[in-house]
């Protein structure tokens, strides 16, 4: 579930990223990291691995993206 929401806001925001909506396209992010912390909270996973977490670095990593092209636009 984690994998599939992480790619799921990362299509969402590319989407936003094209119509210049980068504030829309960091909202989508952050709400696909905290649902993901969410399930894995809810499942047991404790906060040291949840920090582990490869999905939730993807969309760190993506937030950053995001930054530097608004940035430089």
């Amino acid at each position: 579930r984690p994998y599939i929401k992480m790619m799921n806001a990362r299509a969402k925001a590319f989407i936003h990223m094209d119509n210049d909506d980068y504030a829309e396209a960091i909202g989508v992010i952050n709400d696909a990291m905290a649902t993901i912390k969410d399930f894995y909270k809810a499942n047991g996973v404790d906060d040291s691995q949840i920090a582990k977490s490869r999905e939730l670095a993807i969309l760190e990593t993506t937030v950053k993206e995001i930054r530097n092209k608004w940035e430089s636009d």
